[in-house]
C-alpha cells in the first residue's frame, strides 16, 4: 500500500534528525581526536611537568630569562598562565605565533613601563603551572611587585573533551569545577609562599566557544557557562582571604553587545583574543594593574579591595 505523503514526510524528517545526530557525535569525536593530539586531555590533580619537548625546551627559556633578570634588578610585574597569557609575548610553547600578530605591540603599550614580562606556556593546565612555579620560573631574588595570573580554562577544556559526547559534556565541565577550582587556590598559596609581599591578580576565566564549528562555536550560553560562572564565583571568593590577592573579570568585554555569543571580530576561534581583544583585555586590567604598581606596602590590618571596574580602596 503506498505511503500518504505525511507519512513519507515524517520518515524523512525523522531520519534527518538521527543522521544529523549521528553527523554530529562524528564531528564531536573527529575535534576530539585532533584536539587531544596536541593536547592534554586529562587533568592532573597534583604539580607534573607535560611530557612534551617543546613545553620543556619553553620551560628552560622561562627559567633562563628568571635567573637573568635576578642576576640584576629583576622584574616588576610577572603574567602567569596559558596561551591566553603567553600570546602577550607573541608565542606558542615560545615559538612564534602567526595568530599573536599585533599583541606583543599592545602588551608594549600597556606595560614596558613596568619592567614586565611573561611566563605563560600554551596548553598547560594549572598542575603544569604549579610545577613550573617551584621549578625555578619563581624569581628566588628579586620579587615582582605585582604577579597577573589567569590559569584553569585548558582545565575544564581537557573535562569536556574528556566526555562521551557533546550532549554530557556540561555534566563532565561542571563535575571538573572543584577540582580546578582547589588547584588556582594552592596555586595562589604558593603564590603567597614564593612571593610573600607581591599583589597577585586573579582574572576571572575569558569566555569559550562550545561544540562545533563556525557561528555554532560561538553561541553563549553554551557547556561551558555554568561551570565558568562557577569557577568565577570561587575565585572571587578565594581573593576575599589576603589583601593582596585580587578579582578581576574582563569576561563582558568579549560578547557581541546582545550578550548571545562571543564576538568573533575580537574572539575569532572562540577561545583566544586577537590584538584587538587584548587591547580591551589591557584596558580592562590597566586600572587595578596601575594602582598596585604605584601602591605602598600594605600594612597589617589594612585590606586592599577590588572594585568591580578594577580600582583599588585601601580600608
Amino acid at each position: 500500500m503506498a505511503l500518504s505523503y505525511g507519512l513519507k514526510f515524517g520518515m524523512v524528517c525523522t531520519f534527518s534528525f538521527l543522521w544529523g545526530i549521528v553527523l554530529h557525535r562524528k564531528s564531536f569525536y573527529v575535534h576530539k581526536q585532533m584536539y587531544c593530539k596536541d593536547h592534554l586531555c586529562t587533568v592532573p590533580s597534583k604539580p607534573v611537568p607535560r611530557d612534551d619537548p617543546r613545553w620543556q625546551a619553553c620551560h628552560s627559556q622561562h627559567v633562563a630569562s628568571i635567573e637573568e633578570a635576578d642576576a640584576g634588578h629583576g622584574f616588576d610585574l610577572l603574567f602567569y598562565g596559558d596561551s591566553i597569557t603567553e600570546r602577550w609575548a607573541g608565542t606558542d610553547l615560545c615559538a612564534a605565533c602567526e595568530y599573536a600578530a599585533g599583541i606583543p605591540e599592545v602588551f608594549a603599550q600597556h606595560y614596558s613601563k613596568f619592567n614586565a614580562s611573561v611566563m605563560a606556556v600554551g596548553g598547560d593546565q594549572t598542575a603544569h603551572l604549579m610545577w613550573r612555579l617551584v621549578h625555578g620560573e619563581a624569581p628566588a631574588k628579586h620579587k615582582p611587585k605585582v604577579v597577573v595570573l589567569l590559569i584553569g580554562t585548558n582545565d575544564l577544556g581537557a573535562a569536556f573533551w574528556d566526555a562521551a559526547d557533546v550532549r554530557t559534556a556540561e555534566e563532565a565541565i561542571m563535575r571538573a569545577v572543584p577540582g580546578v577550582t582547589l588547584r588556582v587556590l594552592q596555586t595562589l598559596h604558593l603564590f603567597k609562599e614564593l612571593m610573600p609581599d607581591t599583589h597577585v591578580v586573579l582574572q576571572a576565566l575569558l569566555p569559550r566557544g562550545g561544540d562545533g564549528r563556525g557561528p555554532r562555536s560561538f553561541a553563549w550560553p553554551n557547556a561551558y557557562t555554568r561551570p565558568f560562572q562557577m569557577t568565577n564565583l570561587h575565585f572571587r571568593d578565594y581573593t576575599r582571604l589576603d589583601a593582596k590577592l585580587h578579582f578581576i573579570d574582563c569576561g563582558e568585554r568579549f560578547f557581541t553587545t546582545d550578550q548571545k555569543s562571543i564576538d568573533a571580530a575580537i574572539m575569532p576561534d572562540a577561545l583566544h583574543p586577537n590584538a584587538a581583544g587584548y587591547q580591551l583585555l589591557a584596558e580592562c586590567l590597566d586600572p587595578l594593574v596601575t594602582k598596585l604598581m604605584q601602591a605602598q606596602p600594605v600594612l597589617e590590618g589594612e585590606q586592599l579591595l577590588s572594585d568591580s571596574d578594577g580600582s583599588t580602596t585601601v580600608m
